[in-house]
């Protein structure tokens, strides 16, 4: 299995909504399992983490469409739509173990690139 280390930083000069300023970074370092997908064409239900994955997944997903009518619900294993990716759009998401997650197009037939990763 591959190591990703992923850093992320949130940064604003000025206060968010007069209320808050962000100047926070977090490295984590990740294992990448043999779950990847590269171009998966969405246009049913998909399961992409089972709710036995055994540990939180941490998916990497983005919708590579470009028809802004191309769209993706975001779902729990029980098909509960948590979300929507829309065209272009990218997300990492924390889901949690015994929650699944699953996607199916929201409207057109989106394309979808993703990666399941655990803690290293």
């Amino acid at each position: 299995m591959a190591t990703l280390n992923t850093t992320v930083k949130l940064e604003t000069s000025s206060s968010v909504a007069g209320v808050l300023k962000l100047d926070f970074t977090n490295t984590q370092p990740f294992t990448i399992g043999d779950v990847a997908g590269d171009d998966l064409t969405v246009n049913a239900l998909t399961s992409l983490v089972a709710t036995g994955y055994g540990a939180t997944a941490y998916v990497y997903v983005v919708n590579t469409a470009s028809d802004a009518a191309h769209t993706i619900a975001l779902m729990t294993d029980a098909g509960v739509q948590w979300g929507t990716l829309e065209a272009g759009e990218w997300g990492f998401f924390a889901i949690p173990n015994g929650t699944g997650f699953k996607v199916q197009a929201d409207a057109g037939v989106p394309v979808l690139n993703y990666v399941i990763m655990k803690k290293a």
